[in-house]
């Protein structure tokens, strides 16, 4: 990470905040390593800023911005920023730059649809985009200081070496997978690191609210499939999904089958789903029946992810502002949390500090929870694996889809049959 450019990133991070996005610093992007190669994967290229927002339709849009401080080769840069954008089906890119670029280049812009910024000229748009809600809000100030960024970005260089895998996936590994496949790989990853991870260490808890951001933009995405065609058969579309489609979840049903019958006598019954899925399922549906909150709901993970280093910010509400918190965005944050820390085993004070940095819970003398702010407008967001399957039945405007736990199914393993 160049500490000359890291100024301009955070002032990006700011502009596209300030437009309504979540972000990400320094994505690098790895190529997979050579079938019998020794040397370690090769690096394609880096995004200096990534923003990410989520339309109604749960379809994620991106812009990439390349930031650097330096004079030189703005007008080549612009033919880089292109195929990158491609490479990552950006939706917008910017060019970002301390001074002024080559008139060359500007002639580019709209040509290659790729936006040119000065540092005046970003102060300029962070001006015109300036919201209480989070750009000027003093209590956030952290998440724009160069110096904060900075020492959370360095932070993860200080972990344990058994947390490299995860590391990788984080830093590397997630960029290039296959989206379907992020959800078993995340989990693996961080269910193996479950021994290492430990809920008092501020850096620990940063690194797993940051793999929580991770996991939500994967549901997110599997959100946009289930609302391109399986609305109705919630179930059905994520058996698909998870296995990269019809044709690959058949091929793991069809192994299930041949384990099946040849498993000695009292060996449990194998399935082809995951002993997570009905959990996922619900999760993805609360998701579903919230889609103006997910992008919020981004933004939090990123904010505990930077304040739990910092633990006299106070929590999440307070850091907001009682009057601009949304609670709903919050919960839903909470939840992906929790569904993981059962997911993989994960100490549970993740669960709880997820609670207390989120949602402002905080434990009383008597071990109980309490709420720091009331929670009138969050009522219930359960939904059942069966209502899953007819989710298209019940969603008349301002209805939530809520049923009783206890009408699960009983634990098979089978969804959607």
């Amino acid at each position: 990470m160049s500490e000359l450019d890291l100024g301009l990133k955070v002032g990006m991070r700011k502009l596209l905040w300030s437009m309504g996005m979540a972000t990400r610093l320094d994505v690098e992007l790895q190529a997979v390593k050579g079938i019998g190669s020794r040397k370690g994967p090769e690096t394609f290229t880096d995004l200096d800023v990534l923003g990410v927002s989520i339309s109604p339709d749960a379809r994620a849009s991106t812009v990439i911005a390349d930031c650097k401080t330096t004079r030189r080769e703005s007008t080549s840069r612009m033919f880089w920023i292109a195929g990158v954008s491609g490479f990552v089906n950006a939706d917008h890119a910017y060019l970002v730059r301390e001074h002024d670029v080559t008139e060359a280049a500007r002639q580019l812009s709209s040509k290659l649809g790729i936006g040119i910024l000065t540092s005046s000229e970003l102060g300029i748009l962070q001006k015109i985009h300036e919201n209480e809600k989070f750009s000027s809000n003093p209590n956030l100030s952290f998440m724009f200081d160069r110096g904060e960024v900075e020492r959370h970005l360095r932070s993860y260089t200080q972990l344990a070496k058994k947390l490299d895998p995860l590391l990788k996936f984080r830093n590397f590994d997630y960029w290039i997978n296959d989206d379907y496949r992020n959800i078993s790989v995340l989990i693996n990853r961080l269910k193996d690191s479950a021994a290492t991870l430990d809920s008092s260490n501020s850096i620990h808890r940063s690194l797993f609210f940051d793999v929580c951001w991770l996991f939500l933009l994967t549901l997110i995405k599997a959100c946009g499939y289930v609302r391109s065609g399986y609305l109705v058969d919630v179930p059905r579309a994520m058996q698909e999904y998870i296995f990269g489609g019809a044709a690959g979840f058949r091929e793991k049903e069809t192994m299930a089958e041949y384990l099946n019958k040849a498993r000695p006598a009292g060996v449990p019954e194998q399935s082809a789903l995951p002993t997570y899925f009905r959990p996922l399922v619900e999760l993805v549906v609360r998701l579903l029946n919230r889609p103006g909150r997910m992008t919020e709901s981004l933004r939090y993970l990123e904010i505990v992810s930077a304040s739990s280093l910092k633990s006299e910010l106070g929590s999440l509400p307070i850091l907001a502002g009682e009057d601009l918190f949304d609670s709903i965005a919050a919960k839903l944050s909470a939840d992906v949390c929790g569904f993981l820390v059962s997911a993989c085993n994960l100490d549970p004070g993740f669960r709880s500090h997820a609670r207390s940095e989120i949602l402002g819970e905080v434990a009383n003398g008597r071990g109980n929870r309490e709420n720091l702010f009331e929670w009138d407008n969050v009522g219930e967001i359960e939904v059942s694996f069966e209502r899953a399957k007819t989710f298209g039945d019940d969603l008349d405007v301002g209805q939530e889809a809520i049923i009783q736990r206890s009408d699960l199914p009983p634990s098979t393993g089978q969804a959607g049959s």
